[in-house]
């Protein structure tokens, strides 16, 4: 994950929920539910802009952080950006040999 990662998309998009094998984030990467700023304008509507922006900051770091994802289990590991391309095929050599049995479908369409 290198940007944003909110909601159904990040569960769909090869989370380790639908089975990912490795999944890394940069550290600047926001992964949630939701966009911190969105939420905070839920949980305090009718709240001036200063504290719905103070709540949000405090609920990016709480809930939508590549370090908060990663203490959950969604993340891996946390990598530097420079990193990504050894991280990326180290991952590849890890998984080369790796054969999934599934059963065979009656329908190949389905």
């Amino acid at each position: 994950v290198i940007g944003e990662a909110f909601g159904s998309a990040y569960l769909t998009m090869n989370s380790k929920s639908t089975g990912a094998d490795m999944v890394y984030a940069w550290p600047s990467a926001q992964i949630g539910m939701m966009d911190a700023k969105l939420a905070a304008k839920i949980m305090y509507a009718g709240s001036d802009v200063q504290t719905i922006n103070e709540k949000a900051a405090e609920y990016a770091m709480l809930q939508s952080s590549a370090l908060s994802a990663a203490k959950r289990g969604y993340v891996d590991t946390i990598i530097e950006p420079l990193d990504t391309r050894k991280y990326v095929i180290g991952a590849f050599e890890m998984l080369f040999t790796k054969r999934e049995n599934r059963p065979d479908k009656k329908h190949g369409t389905v």
